[in-house]
């Protein structure tokens, strides 16, 4: 058992969160077995500006570090395809995108990614092969007016009335879609490669060896899965063994032999408030822990100690007192993949790749696209289908997600013990608080600012269309990411990489192993689509989906048992998978959830009218019987 006070950092589904022995289960969490607390302190916000100067601790930056490369399945891919399709200067974007994340580390306060465009990109490298080929002036124009109409969004305030109109089950359709659609899109780069032919392009397996066979990709999907899953919460009923603070003897074991062993656990355990715990939920759950009703498992005498004092609080930035478990420490490893694929890339480069690699920054040039780069780009370039895309799945649905991950929520105490419920209803008012200031600081409008900024500032010279995305902030969190430190570690890492190399470094990184991406790419999408569980992540304006303000129920089980809400968001993830297109398949979603609303209003309206109507008829018929 971990000691009194003692302090593990966790990742949970709601942010970083420092427990005093809490038993914790929280999507994409770190559980501490030993640990038995019942309380817990209120969530952590992410931490301040000033708090961020300061280093973190070793090993919170070993999980930031992780954390921080977990988006390059994404990066990495369309970077490079628009190096080679439309001559984009790797260095330059390598400069700007660093100045994008390590602001947005410190002005969030949360791992937001940045991400290339991706229908801007995908539309430039379709083009390498056809002949209307899109010139890096177009790319750059279509960036910029999608930046200046979100930048109008940002600023207006539009895009939070945007944002309060769409329903939280539509919201949670998109990220299921477009997280199915990345995981989708990984698992095909670590199985298949895509072999170009006269009539297209088609799709056959991958050798098993080499650095581009399936065997790495799948070694490296599983070693992720592995590392980074979920641990399983007590009474999630899987096969397997049984937590350390939820034992109780299987069934066809002796009586003296479950005493024994309930005995021997006490003595190690220290005899504590655990085993009275595991013993009273295996009697309450009616002998579903493997011992009948009829004969539960004996009851231990409580614990004559005083319960343990609360955990004291950490400050951000600060190194929590250390736990003797290996369970609160999160293995970095999507550091490890990187490592190993950065390796394998300059082993397997040719010479006449190394022969290009040269000390030094490049040249960073002005892009100055004229009227007609301007036309094209908006409409044959990708402009208008960038759009939708990025306001809905970069602006809106990031909002949401940093709500659901960061933004407060469950796990921390109520005021329980000798506090009384006069604690606890200070304890909540500080935390709703306390969430909604952690809430306005990634609020669409500033999102939307955000991302007109960069694009704004870089797009004049040449850097990557870039803009935030759900999928990534799902990536890098699930890589161990918990707050700012995230970004500007790879934004640091991103300036440095340019000025040390420059664009001569994308010789070499073409060789990067897709497998690796892919796998990285996969458990990002899983992640994205899991953080529908969560409803979105938005505030709980339905009653049907929320109850009453969410107030002493977990909203991402409030979503989860109504079937109303996920019939919206199957359907819209339905949509998007089916038509191929997330702004389209948002569209059908939230049309079918409008004309529902409208529907059940106007019969709701018609349905009022005739009872008050036949009301009306029977006090009348009343008061003639009566005369």
């Amino acid at each position: 058992m971990a000691p009194p006070g003692a302090v593990t950092r966790e990742a949970g589904a709601g942010g970083t969160r420092e427990e005093g022995g809490a038993n914790c289960d929280d999507e994409g969490g770190i559980i501490n077995p030993s640990s038995t607390s019942s309380t817990s302190p209120p969530t952590s916000s992410p931490p301040t500006f000033l708090s961020r100067l300061r280093p973190p601790p070793p090993r919170v930056l070993l999980s930031e570090a992780s954390g921080a490369v977990g988006d390059l399945g994404t990066f990495l891919p369309l970077t490079l395809g628009l190096v080679a399709a439309v001559g984009l200067d790797f260095g330059t974007t390598l400069v700007f995108t660093g100045i994008y994340n390590v602001v947005s580390g410190f002005v969030f306060g949360v791992p937001m990614p940045v991400q290339p465009m991706k229908t801007i990109s995908a539309v430039a490298i379709a083009s390498l092969n056809s002949s209307q080929k899109v010139t890096l002036e177009e790319v750059m124009a279509a960036g910029m007016f999608v930046s200046a109409v979100v930048l109008f969004l940002g600023v207006t305030r539009l895009v939070d009335f945007v944002n309060r109109i769409v329903p939280r089950s539509v919201v949670a359709g998109l990220q299921l879609g477009v997280g199915l659609k990345l995981a989708s899109s990984g698992v095909k780069s670590v199985f298949l490669m895509e072999q170009q032919q006269q009539k297209g392009s088609s799709k056959r397996w991958r050798g098993a060896t080499g650095g581009e066979g399936w065997a790495l990709g799948a070694a490296a999907l599983a070693f992720l899965f592995v590392s980074t899953v979920a641990a399983r919460s007590r009474g999630e009923g899987e096969a397997g063994p049984a937590s350390a603070s939820s034992f109780s003897a299987p069934l066809f074991f002796p009586r003296r032999l479950q005493e024994a062993l309930l005995k021997r656990r006490r003595r190690k355990g220290g005899g504590g408030d655990d085993d009275d715990e595991s013993n009273s939920s295996s009697n309450s759950s009616g002998g579903s822990s493997g011992v009948s009703a009829e004969e539960p498992s004996l009851p231990l005498a409580p614990s004559s100690s005083p319960p343990p004092p609360p955990p004291a609080a950490v400050a951000p930035g600060e190194e929590p007192p250390s736990s003797t478990s290996s369970a609160s420490w999160q293995v970095p490893s999507a550091l490890l993949v990187t490592v190993v694929g950065v390796a394998l890339a300059f082993a397997t480069a040719p010479a006449a790749a190394l022969a290009k690699l040269r000390l030094g920054p490049s040249k960073i040039s002005a892009v100055v696209p004229s009227l007609e780069d301007w036309g094209n780009g908006i409409t044959r370039a990708g402009g208008l289908a960038q759009l939708p895309l990025t306001t809905l799945n970069s602006v809106i649905a990031v909002s949401h997600l940093a709500d659901s991950l960061y933004g407060g929520g469950g796990g921390g105490g109520s005021g329980s013990g000798s506090g009384g419920s006069g604690n606890g209803d200070e304890n909540k008012s500080k935390r709703k608080i306390k969430t909604q200031k952690d809430r306005s600081r990634w609020r669409p409008s500033r999102v939307a600012i955000a991302v007109g900024l960069y694009n704004l500032l870089g797009g004049w010279f040449g850097a990557l269309p870039a803009c935030m995305g759900s999928g990534g902030l799902a990536a890098q969190h699930k890589f161990g990411a918990r707050d700012g430190t995230a970004p500007i570690l790879l934004g640091l890492f991103k300036i440095a990489l340019a000025l040390a190399f420059g664009s001569s470094l994308s010789s070499v990184l073409r060789f990067f192993p897709a497998g690796l991406l892919g796998a990285m790419l996969a458990l990002a999408g899983a992640e994205l689509a899991a953080a529908a569980r969560a409803g979105g992540g938005g505030e709980e304006e339905e009653k049907e989906e929320g109850g009453e303000g969410g107030e002493g129920k977990d909203k991402g089980n409030a979503a989860l048992s109504s079937p109303r809400f996920f019939a919206f968001a199957a359907l819209t993830a339905a949509s998007i998978l089916g038509l191929d297109d997330p702004a389209a398949g948002f569209a059908v979603g939230w049309g079918l959830w409008v004309l529902t609303e409208a529907w059940e209003r106007g019969v709701g309206a018609l349905r009022g009218a005739w009872r008050r109507r036949k009301k009306e008829e029977r006090r009348k018929a009343s008061g003639k019987s009566q005369v």
